[in-house]
């Protein structure tokens, strides 16, 4: 597994219950035509906090392949370079996480993982990249340039298959679900394509022995250990049962097979609920236990009234 993790760097303060907008950021908009992604502009702005973060993560032995600057002002994602273990992956990625806030509060800033801190700028995701080894070492994903081995696709398969029951693995918050609105990156549908950045599942063959699949639907705020529990659970019944992963998504032209996701948190805990992919993935008890705390977030969530509403509501009604 490989992961490429997103993040903002804010001011600790607040206005009003918001966080306060990055630095540099112009809400005018103007400031939106300017943001570089991969662009040098936002590291310079940022770089002793940045260096100490890559120094600090090198100490834990963590590497880091790229740190670049993403398409919201003070938004970075990190690339994890790969590893056989998926439990190092896990652990490297969520003690990343911690190492970076603390790195952060040290230069008065805080680090957020939050799915969709700012509704005008764009979210942050974990993307997951995977692929398979044999006991010699092999990737079994390998073929030629434009078509990968049929197990792949049988991998595939599997990952569509579960996609909207292995959402709330995937999305577990409330703010997770801001990420996902049409004309977003964040995938709305199952879909997969070869080298397609809109859809949920890319299948990456341009150099057949990297062959591989990225799982482009969580968010950065998700827990990696059962998010990579999903993702390689489903693909395993994928290559068992020899799925059928549908028609391929060229562009944004989806095929009418692909299956919509959840978008809507209770809909999500819904799926999980009573989801056979689910239990055989995680286990009944674990099924069982966080459906249980979801649906207590939720209903707490409910008994919140936002300033929004009261904004809306409280003399219009």
């Amino acid at each position: 597994l490989g992961v490429e993790l997103e993040f903002y760097l804010v001011d600790p303060g607040h206005t009003g219950g918001q966080p306060i907008a990055p630095r540099g950021a112009d809400e005018s908009g103007w400031r939106g035509w300017q943001i570089d992604a991969v662009g040098l502009g936002e590291i310079h702005d940022y770089e002793p906090i940045l260096r100490e973060m890559m120094a600090t993560a090198k100490a834990q032995e963590i590497t880091l392949e790229t740190l670049v600057s993403e398409s919201g002002p003070g938004q970075f994602e990190v690339t994890l370079k790969y590893n056989t273990d998926a439990l190092r992956v896990a652990d490297s990625a969520t003690l990343f996480k911690r190492t970076i806030k603390h790195v952060a509060r040290k230069h008065n800033l805080t680090a957020t993982f939050m799915a969709k801190p700012y509704g005008q700028w764009a979210g942050s995701g974990m993307h997951v990249h995977m692929s398979v080894l044999d006991k010699a070492g092999n990737n079994i994903f390998v073929g030629t340039p434009t078509r990968a081995a049929d197990v792949l696709y049988h991998a595939l398969g599997g990952v569509i298959a579960a996609m909207p029951d292995t959402m709330l693995t995937l999305a577990p918050h409330a703010n997770s679900y801001r990420r996902f609105a049409p004309g977003v990156h964040a995938p709305t549908y199952g879909d997969w394509g070869h080298d397609n950045r809109l859809a949920a599942v890319r299948v990456i063959t341009a150099d057949p022995a990297a062959s591989r699949i990225e799982h482009r639907v969580a968010g950065a705020d998700c827990n990696p250990y059962l998010a990579f529990a999903a993702f390689l659970g489903s693909a395993l019944d994928g290559i068992e049962h020899k799925t059928d992963p549908g028609p391929e998504t060229f562009g944004d032209k989806r095929s009418p097979l692909a299956p919509p996701l959840p978008i809507a948190w209770s809909g999500a805990v819904d799926r999980f609920a009573v989801s056979t992919h689910i239990a055989g993935i995680f286990g009944a008890d674990f099924q069982r236990v966080f459906t249980a705390c979801k649906r207590q977030e939720i209903n707490e969530f409910r008994r919140r009234i936002s300033d929004v509403e009261y904004d809306a509501y409280l003399k219009n009604a």
